[in-house]
């Protein structure tokens, strides 16, 4: 099976950009020749020396060189800015969109040139779009000069917020950065425990099988802390939506009951009602419910869990009891605080991290509903939660998807048909910036389609001109060219008007699906995935 893999355009910057954020893969694929900074191997020792020591820190750190006071930023800057900075930026003189932050810093950073030494300046105010209505971000910065051959070559700033409270945008905004940069690894990772799995002796199957179980688990606290946060930061609210509350109940159940087979427990439903209608925001209901399931099926070694529902005139119990080991009550109090556990030793074998019923307890509060919990040591627990029929619906903010929305995101809302799979002549494009990503990804679907893959989208774009491929995986946060634009080029070109594209990408909220949906993709698969996870993505996309 013929597979052709484009190598990257970075080889030549490896020492100068060896990082894995953001600006560190933009930078390896500029095109540094047509630029009057030349090539990245050319430049002064000085000059290589400012930009990795700006790129590494972890500090919110700007570079200005030359007499043009050419600009380089870090990730920490670009995120402590509302990413307001464009990328585009990177390497241009002040007298660029970057212009704002030099004449912030100019005062400092000409004072610590003059002076040739370490200066130090309070209350620098950044708003790098004055156009918006958000409160400057506010720094005590600190200059230093770079000295190279005698002469002041420019300076490095770095820079440290005054106070450590963020409004909510930006927080909002930083957890999804972070979420997309955690996502984008654990893909890494997955994938490569997939493809071991698939050579690996018996012998190894259990060890495997432990660390495939840890990725999970990693997915799982990263996915907790990051709802609990932007719970905090009203970054999420409800949507209410007039829903059937007893099959969306099914619904999560359905989910959780080859969880509760494998410990040999019996998960019932009890409702005497087929419907139950009400106004409530799905997802949240759906977090709520494999919240207090997945708790009570965890902590239950033999026995059953149980879920009943109520309908009063205006609102909807649900309580979850279980035949458990219980909750001690000197530990009742604080259940439902985060990263509260009762077994908090060092040798507790219970996993988690201890943000399941904070979370709960956020949502309901959010939404105008409540929780209680009744338990007996060695008897089991009872769950009750109550919410309102008719809560309003949110005018604002991210929605929280639920288990079916994210199932959805694998099947394509405007169908678009799919050639039939014939013999080994179906091809695919992959675009993927991580390089071992895209290796593993691509090894992986070879054995059974024709591959090329892609570390960015122009080098991509070419080739498809050449070759029609029957369908294309691209990540989003690409080098150079993003892949939203990508996607709205290729369609529009005529041999790709229907063809299937997918996006891969670790921004997940129901807004981010539909930008991607509005710019043309036809499908979006969440990071992590796993290559048997596109297998069967590519399977369930419909044939022509």
């Amino acid at each position: 099976m013929k597979s052709v893999h484009k190598p990257e355009k970075d080889s030549t910057h490896a020492d100068v950009f060896t990082g894995y954020g953001k600006i560190d893969r933009w930078l390896r694929h500029m095109r540094w020749e047509s630029t009057p900074l030349g090539a990245p191997e050319q430049w002064s020792d000085a000059l290589k020396q400012a930009v990795m020591l700006c790129l590494r820190s972890e500090t919110p750190t700007v570079v200005f060189w030359g007499t043009e006071q050419r600009c380089f930023f870090n990730d920490a800057l670009h995120l402590a800015l509302d990413e307001a900075l464009g990328l585009d930026e990177l390497g241009q003189p002040s007298s660029a969109p970057c212009a704002t932050l030099w004449r912030a810093l100019a005062p400092l950073a000409e004072q610590a040139a003059a002076r040739g030494a370490v200066q130090w300046g309070q209350d620098i105010a950044i708003a790098p779009r004055p156009q918006t209505a958000n409160a400057p971000t506010r720094f005590t910065a600190m200059a230093w000069p770079i000295i190279a051959a005698s002469q002041t070559q420019g300076t490095i700033c770095a820079l440290k917020f005054q106070s450590l409270s963020v409004r909510p945008g930006r927080r909002a905004n930083f957890h999804t950065t972070l979420s997309h940069e955690i996502r984008t690894p654990l893909t890494a990772l997955l994938s490569a425990v997939e493809a071991l799995a698939d050579k690996a002796p018996d012998s190894l199957r259990d060890d495997i099988r432990v660390l495939e179980d840890g990725g999970r688990q990693l997915i799982k606290i990263l996915d907790a802390v990051l709802t609990l946060t932007s719970l905090d930061a009203h970054a999420v609210t409800p949507r209410a939506q007039s829903i059937d509350v007893v099959a969306e109940v099914r619904e999560a159940l359905s989910g959780l009951r080859r969880l509760a087979e494998r410990k040999g427990l019996a998960l019932e439903f009890d409702c005497d009602r087929a419907t139950i209608e009400a106004n409530l925001d799905p997802g949240y209901l759906c977090s709520i419910l494999n919240n207090l399931v997945g708790n009570a099926i965890k902590y239950t070694a033999h026995g059953k869990v149980r879920i009943e529902i109520d309908n009063g005139a205006d609102d909807v119990e649900i309580h979850v009891s279980d035949t458990g080991r219980g909750i001690d009550a000197l530990f009742l109090p604080r259940i439902f605080e985060e990263f509260s556990r009762e077994h908090e030793s060092l040798n507790s074998s219970d996993p988690g991290a201890g943000l399941g019923l904070a979370i709960t307890s956020r949502l309901l509060e959010s939404c105008g509903g409540t929780i209680s919990v009744s338990s007996e040591k060695n008897r089991g627990s009872t769950f009750s939660v109550c919410l309102p029929c008719n809560a309003k619906a949110a005018l604002a903010g991210e929605a929280l998807p639920n288990a079916r929305t994210r199932r959805r995101a694998l099947v394509t809302e405007h169908r678009i048909s799919m050639p039939t799979l014939a013999d080994n002549t179906f091809s695919i494009m992959l675009v993927e910036d991580d390089e071992i990503i895209r290796e593993l990804v691509a090894s992986q679907l070879e054995k059974h389609y024709v591959i090329e893959a892609f570390a960015n989208a122009e080098d991509a774009l070419e080739r498809a001109r050449e070759h029609t491929f029957d369908l294309i995986f691209m990540d989003i946060s690409l080098p150079g060219m993003s892949g939203v634009d990508a996607v709205q080029v290729l369609r529009s070109l005529p041999q790709y008007s229907e063809r299937p594209i997918v996006a891969m990408t670790g921004y997940g909220m129901p807004d981010d699906i539909a930008r991607f949906r509005a710019a043309g993709f036809s499908n979006h698969v969440e990071k992590p995935f796993t290559p048997r996870d596109l297998l069967r993505l590519i399977e369930a996309l419909p044939k022509s």
